[in-house]
This record gives C-alpha cells, sequence and structure tokens, in this order.
C-alpha cells in the first residue's frame, strides 16, 4: 500500500512539474519512474552540513534564481541523485518549476 501510494505521489509529482512546461506525458512518466524517496527537512540540513549538497542560497545564486522568487522546494533523489524540485513565482504570476542538481545546480535534462 505504501509503494503505490509513494508510486501516484511521484507520479502526480512529475505532472505538476511538467504539465506547463510544455514536456510530452512520456517524459513525465520517465521522470515519475525516476524520482526516489525525497529527504525531510533534518536529512537536507544533514546532506548540507556534511557537504554532500550545496545549501538551497548557493543553489539559487548558481542558477539565477531571486530567492524572493522561490516559493517551494524539496529535494528528491533521481537516479540516485539529489536534486532541488524548486517552484518559483516568475513576473505578471507565472509559476515555473525548476529541477536542479544539489550538486551543482546543473538542471536535470532527462534520462
Amino acid at each position: 500500500m505504501k509503494k503505490i501510494a509513494y508510486e501516484i505521489l511521484s507520479l502526480a509529482l512529475a505532472v505538476s512539474f511538467f504539465a506547463f512546461a510544455g514536456v510530452g506525458a512520456s517524459q513525465a512518466q520517465a521522470l515519475a519512474q525516476a524520482v526516489g524517496p525525497c529527504l525531510d527537512n533534518r536529512s537536507v540540513s544533514a546532506a548540507v552540513a556534511s557537504g554532500q549538497i550545496l545549501p538551497l542560497a548557493q543553489i539559487s545564486r548558481r542558477a539565477g534564481l531571486n530567492p524572493a522568487e522561490i516559493l517551494n522546494t524539496r529535494v528528491c533523489q533521481i537516479n540516485g541523485q539529489a536534486y532541488y524540485f524548486v517552484d518559483t513565482l516568475g513576473a505578471y504570476g507565472a509559476t515555473k518549476n525548476l529541477i536542479l542538481r544539489a550538486t551543482d545546480a546543473a538542471p536535470y535534462i532527462g534520462g
């Protein structure tokens, strides 16, 4: 039951990230299958403190994001690597969803 709920959550997460970005359903489904567990706040803090991932401030700077426009963040595993899932609010209220590798802020391209 827990695995089914996790798969549904993963699929919903992927669809929500790419519904407005023009990514095809097959790419969203592939991402949903690749997304692993998400870290809780304590685990994120421990990973930052140990140097495994960069803090959100550095990720934001490297990606050229305005911290005031960040609405929500999560750190989840994709194919064994940590990624920041960042929801931002842009000009005129448009939202933008980004997936950035937690070690260097490189965007997730897929595959």
